[in-house]
């Protein structure tokens, strides 16, 4: 069985606080990338041949550009949606350094960076209310060698970045066998992350290592965000492999907030794909909770390409704080694959939230089920309302026992279900608030799940989020108890310990 994550349960005067335990993954704790980040990435249309100041400035007044949004009723642009780096990819540079060891930009390309520094051009950015990201390599050169990697000039370069009003650094793993007798590359982004946080300055640490090395296992001490395969094509067969790939691993057991698994730069608008293929892809690494770097053309984007890359009701889905990674919980045969991502609500007792997407993989219209036990809803007579988040309208707000839809040909659906809080009255169970410092603990083990007891001589009531009681037992001391047979990993109950001074109420929210 999959280590599990944990969540710790106090009550301290009555309030419940929550501490999330993960194994030994610390994210940095710097407060940069709480979320995934949401910008463009200069690679996927433009490579190498094509950067110029002024793509960059064109972009960027694109960011800007209001459009109509019709079922918002105004209008909008990629900045107000979110997207705020804008980043530069390879060939900005260079192929040799100053006599210092500096860094020196190609000025056939950035003319106002004649003096060698990216300040007018980031300078320009910030005035528009975006961030500045750049580009370079833990090895000895760039990937298309058109200039020095940062090998054993880590510290150097991140101050470079940083004078510059560098905001997002992409930090790619090209020839780094040639850095220091081919010293992995976990110890070179050490470096890189060390000189980063040396400078004060905060910048996103994208670590490009294309999964070799398995950065999820890592990456979260590291960097902000990892690359878990190789790049991406505007195709369907690309889009697809990718989110197969990563749901093999069971990447979503590595995401958290400041951690991100980046499957690739987003390609909407870009090559062969279908309107229907590109609203999946963004659907899908919405679900993800992958970083949101497009890739496309903006001077050129369709207004049918915006209204996907633009859709509030969907990011808000990739940047839920709660920060759990959907993952697919269901196939129907080998034609439908169900998503699931758990969100964050007001009261996680009484609002429980899920995004559901079902994805066709087939060429053909198709229609299928989401039951509520694909989200760990052991009830099916609980309410839910249910919301289509491309239609922009609740298709059922007391909807049970599951939903139905229709899907395009590589198509999918996006709803959100909202639990219907049940009455008051199902929830009026004893609670005391005398209790200080009492603990209760879930894990997964051989015996599937149990929950820790830390009082001896106690009785144990366990009752569900429609106030109905499903399991109780006595115990002698304090120890794991199983309660496999009752609970769902994906459920929230309340368990009452009655000990000799009354009931201690805890919200227990079991292992994902």
């Amino acid at each position: 069985m999959a280590p599990a994550k944990i969540l710790k349960v106090s009550i301290v005067f009555g309030s419940v606080v929550l501490f999330l335990m993960s194994g030994t993954s610390f994210a940095l704790q710097d407060g940069v990338a709480r979320t995934p980040p949401m910008g463009w990435n200069s690679w996927n249309y433009f490579a190498c041949n094509l950067i110029t100041e002024d793509v960059v400035l064109m972009t960027a007044q694109a960011f800007v550009k209001k459009h109509p949004a019709n079922w918002e009723g105004k209008q909008i642009s990629m900045l107000d949606v979110g997207y705020k780096y804008v980043c530069i990819d390879d060939c900005w540079g260079k192929g040799t350094r100053t006599a210092l060891g500096q860094l020196q930009i190609n000025t056939i390309k950035f003319p106002h960076s004649i003096d060698n520094t990216f300040n007018w051009l980031s300078d320009s950015l910030h005035n528009m209310g975006l961030k500045f990201g750049i580009y370079t390599s833990n090895g000895t050169s760039t990937c298309q060698q058109t200039q020095p990697g940062s090998c054993s000039h880590e510290e150097s370069d991140a101050a470079q970045f940083a004078l510059w009003g560098v905001d997002f650094i992409k930090n790619d793993c090209c020839f780094s066998e040639g850095c220091n007798g081919g010293t992995p590359n976990q110890q070179l982004y050490v470096k890189m992350r060390d000189a980063v946080k040396k400078t004060g300055r905060p910048m996103v640490l994208s670590l490009c290592e294309y999964g070799k090395s398995s950065p999820w296992l890592w990456g979260d001490t590291v960097g902000h965000m990892w690359r878990t395969n190789y790049d991406i094509t505007a195709d369907w067969g690309s889009v697809l492999g990718r989110v197969d790939e990563n749901t093999s691993r069971q990447l979503y057991r590595y995401a958290h907030p400041g951690a991100w698994n980046d499957p690739d730069m987003l390609e909407v608008g870009n090559g062969s794909l279908t309107l229907a293929e590109n609203q999946s892809h963004f659907d899908l690494w919405c679900m993800q909770a992958s970083p949101l770097l497009k890739g496309n053309d903006l001077s050129r984007m369709t207004e049918e390409v915006f209204t996907i890359l633009s859709n509030r009701e969907v990011i808000a889905v990739d940047q839920d704080s709660l920060g759990v990674q959907g993952r697919r919980v269901r196939q129907i045969g080998t034609t439908i694959d169900i998503y699931v991502k758990k969100m964050k609500s007001a009261d996680t007792l009484l609002n429980r939230k899920f995004a559901v997407v079902l994805l066709n993989r087939t060429t053909g219209s198709l229609s299928g089920s989401v039951k509520w036990a694909d989200f760990g809803e052991l009830n099916p007579k609980a309410k839910y309302v249910v919301r289509d988040l491309w239609k922009h309208t609740n298709l059922d707000t007391a909807a049970t026992d599951s939903v139905r839809a229709t899907m395009a040909g590589h198509g999918t659906v996006h709803l959100l279900l909202t639990r219907v809080p049940p009455p008051v009255s199902a929830l009026e169970i004893p609670v005391s608030i005398n209790a200080l410092s009492a603990q209760l603990e879930s894990r997964t083990s051989a015996l599937g799940i149990e929950i820790y007891i830390p009082a001896s001589n106690s009785k144990v009531q366990i009752f569900n989020a429609q106030g109905e009681m499903i399991a109780s037992f006595s115990t002698s001391h304090p120890s794991w108890y199983p309660v496999s047979d009752k609970l769902s990993l994906y459920g929230i109950y309340i368990v009452c310990v009655k000990t000799s001074s009354g009931f201690l109420a805890k919200e227990l929210l079991l292992a994902r």
